[in-house]
């Protein structure tokens, strides 16, 4: 014989409140997740700003190709180099600092490569950069897998990922009519400006789980 079950009010707020905090951890996420699809768009737009610039800087600076072909590996010795280390960082100070400290370290140094006057500086500024820039992606993977439950982290991943082709595809042609308008110092000046105005935003929205802004998860 089936029986009626009737609710009392507390399970009704419960199931009430259990399904608005639902809403709320979905919208937390996503946009959790959007600030990492920012950052990393950022980051390709910071490595990748000196290959657009190179025509115009070679000749002003007078660097052979031999000499700005190691000014491009330099980053990749120093990225490589710093990613045992910055994990190391990450898993003791958390996400938040972490990434609001490499984001505005590595804008610092993309800006400080537009007032360069010779190659010393630059090989220095390179640097600064990969080692910057390496704990971006140990970051991400590590929000990703607090922030979001096991069968959404491949999606997840996706689309922070998807970042680095949008900032490369869409704004790439406004680098170069930035270029051709004002010069190629103008584009260290503006990639590094926007990420260090986004290493702000990071730091003033991004929150663990519990106790997030966006709501709770």
């Amino acid at each position: 014989m089936s029986q009626h079950i009737q609710l009392r009010p507390a399970d009704a707020t419960l199931q009430s409140g259990t399904a608005v905090g639902a809403v709320r951890r979905s919208k937390a996420r996503y946009q959790i997740l959007s600030l990492l699809a920012v950052g990393t768009m950022i980051n390709y737009l910071d490595r990748t700003v000196l290959g657009i610039a190179t025509p115009q800087l070679t000749k002003e600076l007078g660097i052979n190709a031999a000499m700005m072909g190691l000014l491009f590996s330099v980053f990749s010795w120093s990225y490589v180099a710093s990613q045992i280390p910055g994990g190391l960082f990450l898993d003791r100070f958390g996400s938040k600092l972490k990434y609001f400290l490499s984001m505005t370290f590595w804008s610092l140094f993309t800006l400080a490569q537009g007032f360069v006057h010779g190659i010393g500086a630059l090989f220095a500024f390179r640097l600064g950069l990969g080692v910057s820039e390496a704990p971006c992606f140990p970051t991400n993977s590590r929000v990703v897998a607090t922030w979001f439950p096991q069968s959404e982290r491949a999606m997840a991943t996706g689309t922070y990922t998807v970042g680095e082709y949008i900032g490369l595809a869409f704004f790439s042609p406004f680098l170069f009519m930035l270029m051709g308008a004002f010069g190629w110092r103008s584009l260290f000046y503006v990639v590094g400006g926007v990420g260090i105005v986004f290493g702000l935003i990071w730091w003033a929205f991004y929150r663990e789980p519990r106790g997030s802004s966006f709501g709770e998860s």
